[in-house]
């Protein structure tokens, strides 16, 4: 009896002194590293994700801030213009330029040619953040899209403005192309994140209905 308690007494001392062995313990490491990459990346592209979207809303609400200047008579300040504030009509521009697609303006049409003139005009100006930028804007007039493929395309959006004056609240929305101002129905943004991989769009209805999409539908 005495023995086999010392036979059991010894087999669990021996089970509680193993411990991992090399490859265990490598492997356990591996393991953990595994886990924690992958939960960082899916962090990374979930705050990538939600800082697009955010930026779609923003451009969203510039729409909506020009649209609210435009029908609700603002000033705006140190205009020459002659006639009175209420005539000026407001709105989002876009320029394509490859070496800043990270920027846009709301503007006061202060000289009457529906369009962004130069920098007198600027109400605000807009600097996208955490490496997201523009990716392309488009016009569309009876189903097909004009887009800013780039300065030498042919028949390629050069700029895009979104423009309201009171008391419609419907979009004005004329495009410069190489041959000359176009006005169009509709406006999309797409807005790209820093990978390349994310997409937002925003999208003007002639209505001046505004609306974030996460997949780009362009005709």
């Amino acid at each position: 009896m005495r023995l086999f308690s010392t036979v059991k007494f010894t087999s669990v001392s021996l089970l509680l002194k193993k411990g991992f062995t090399l490859i265990e313990l490598l492997v356990s490491i591996g393991i953990m590293i595994v886990i924690t990459s992958v939960a960082l990346v899916q962090h990374n592209q979930f705050n990538e994700t939600l800082a697009l979207t955010n930026l779609a809303y923003e451009v969203g609400l510039s729409v909506r801030q020009a649209q609210v200047f435009g029908i609700s008579v603002r000033e705006f300040d140190g205009s020459s213009r002659v006639g009175s504030a209420e005539d000026f009509l407001y709105g989002v521009h876009f320029e394509y330029d490859p070496g800043n697609r990270a920027e846009y303006v709301l503007y006061a049409d202060l000289n009457g040619d529906q369009a962004f003139t130069n920098d007198t005009e600027i109400v605000e100006t807009t600097t996208i953040t955490r490496g997201n930028y523009v990716d392309r804007f488009c016009g569309i007039r009876a189903g097909v899209a004009t887009c800013s493929t780039g300065l030498n395309s042919v028949g390629a959006l050069e700029s895009l403005s979104i423009q309201f004056r009171r008391p419609n609240p419907d979009a004005v929305i004329v495009g410069r192309t190489p041959s000359g101002i176009s006005s169009y129905e509709s406006a999309i943004i797409v807005l790209q994140s820093p990978d390349g991989v994310s997409e937002r769009c925003v999208r003007i209805r002639p209505t001046g209905q505004v609306s974030i999409e996460t997949t780009c539908s362009i005709p």
